[in-house]
């Protein structure tokens, strides 16, 4: 079997308002080596966060808002819907 890591890990109870939830701590190397980087982000978005100086605000969201951010642009089925979701992907990382 091919990537499979063994660990200890500790279940902690975590209270979140009035639920409790369980989590799985993992030891700091086996979470570092889950980390992802961030979206894979279109060429074209790229080119468009860079022209519309949003790199810093765009860097500072995290992974996970950054990947949300990206499916309607991939999926558009016109052009001109793409422009109009990456012009409004700028507006929405400025605010």
């Amino acid at each position: 079997m091919t990537g499979v890591q063994c660990f200890e890990g500790r279940i902690e109870p975590r209270e979140w308002g009035r639920e409790t939830y369980t989590t799985l701590r993992l030891p700091d190397d086996i979470a570092d080596a889950l980390q992802y980087e961030g979206a894979d982000v279109p060429e074209d978005v790229s080119l468009a966060i860079r022209q519309g100086r949003v790199s810093d605000a765009w860097n500072a969201m995290t992974p996970g808002k950054q990947r949300g951010a990206l499916p309607q642009i991939a999926t558009a089925k016109r052009s001109d819907t793409c422009v109009w979701y990456i012009a409004k992907l700028i507006e929405d990382v400025r605010a």
